[in-house]
């Protein structure tokens, strides 16, 4: 039963890494759209929102057109939840839009959280954050 838990932990970290070297090469991002001050305000709003759909969904695009202004709200956001998907959604946003002290909160999320399986998707996260710095990638 463990060696059976170590195998799915272990292809889950694959599966991540992969798909984060795939979906994610912040030297190739492309260049930042631009959006209003109010847009970026009602991004921030979703992000804290109590709808779980809309919460999600404002996670996902503060990350994918990385949206540095809403790297506080996130990080809050990440200390106040407990929900797996919500921390692995919130550490691909802080990913994506290269933010040290994002990264540096999934390091405290991971170091902190008791569910194995969640600290492993955290890690793997932060893991390829420190690779692309060392390869030159992140900004640092």
């Amino acid at each position: 039963m463990k060696s059976l838990i170590t195998v799915q932990s272990l292809l889950s970290v694959l599966i991540i890494a992969g798909f984060l070297s795939v979906t994610s090469d912040l030297a190739a991002a492309p260049e930042n759209e631009r959006f209003e001050k109010n847009e970026i305000k009602t991004l921030i709003m979703g992000i804290n929102s109590e709808n779980e759909g809309l919460r999600k969904s404002a996670i996902f695009l503060a990350g994918k057109y990385q949206i540095k202004e809403a790297v506080d709200a996130l990080v809050d956001r990440m200390s106040e939840t407990g929900n797996r998907q919500e921390l692995y959604l919130i550490s691909v946003a802080l990913y994506k839009i290269g933010s040290f002290e994002g990264l540096s909160a999934v390091w405290k999320a991971a170091s902190r959280n008791n569910d194995s399986y969640t600290k492993e998707l955290l890690l793997a996260v932060y893991e390829r954050y420190q690779l692309d710095i060392s390869e030159g990638y992140a900004i640092k």
